[in-house]
């Protein structure tokens, strides 16, 4: 925060590489039935929006637990079928 650019680091952060760790770490915030962006609201402007930031990461990440697999399948599915169809292009 103290580096000048904290909106554009939020705004730049990869959020593809929140990993187990850092949902592990924000826990006892995310368990707090308190932390969400209406109970802020009524304290702080800022503090509801970066609450609310870090529930979209944590949402994003338990998506990807579903998603990342389903492409890693997908990618061997268009392999394969690369392959056959360049097969039958030549035939």
């Amino acid at each position: 925060m103290n580096g000048g650019d904290f909106l554009g680091d939020l705004m730049n952060y990869d959020s593809e590489a929140v990993t187990e760790k850092h949902i592990k770490g924000l826990k006892p915030f995310t368990d707090n039935p308190k932390f969400d962006k209406t109970t802020l609201l009524t304290t702080s402007l800022v503090a509801a929006n970066i609450a609310g930031w870090v529930l979209a990461m944590q949402n994003l990440y338990q998506v990807n637990l579903i998603v990342r697999p389903k492409q890693a399948e997908l990618a061997i599915a268009m392999a394969a079928y690369a392959e056959v169809a360049g097969i039958l292009k030549i035939k």
